[in-house]
């Protein structure tokens, strides 16, 4: 029917502060950035975001949704990457050992709307 609102099945990757430093700390790096990644979007304060299960729910404040898919499964990609930028050889073998349920999650848009930095968060795990 036209004007009907349907979920949109594209996928953005998310990652947290919080691992993205972890990530770094277990790779002696000063910083991992999100944008090496591949992340669409940074969030703080979700406490093991890579953990959270597939149908898990991200609600923003004007009713934008998204639903996890689930792990985003660390890959020597983001490793070339980070290598590069520290000019320093061996960083790619590093990357997927320490990435490992801390790489972020893809989400599917299941309610269109604006997502905007500083929004809060509401997540709704399955019980």
């Amino acid at each position: 029917m036209p004007g009907t609102l349907i979920a949109n099945r594209r996928q953005i990757s998310i990652v947290s502060e919080e691992e993205c430093a972890l990530i770094a700390e277990k790779m002696n790096i000063p910083e991992v950035r999100p944008e090496w990644l591949g992340a669409n979007m940074l969030v703080r304060g979700i406490d093991r975001l890579t953990e959270l299960p597939a149908g898990t729910r991200l609600l923003f404040p004007d009713g934008t949704g998204l639903i996890c898919e689930g792990e985003n499964l660390p890959c020597v990609h983001p490793g070339k990457m980070i290598e590069q930028f520290y000019e320093q050889d061996g960083l790619r073998k590093k990357f997927v050992p320490a990435a490992r349920k801390k790489r972020g999650i893809v989400c599917s848009v299941e309610r269109e709307g604006a997502i905007h930095t500083g929004d809060t968060i509401e997540v709704i795990r399955l019980s």
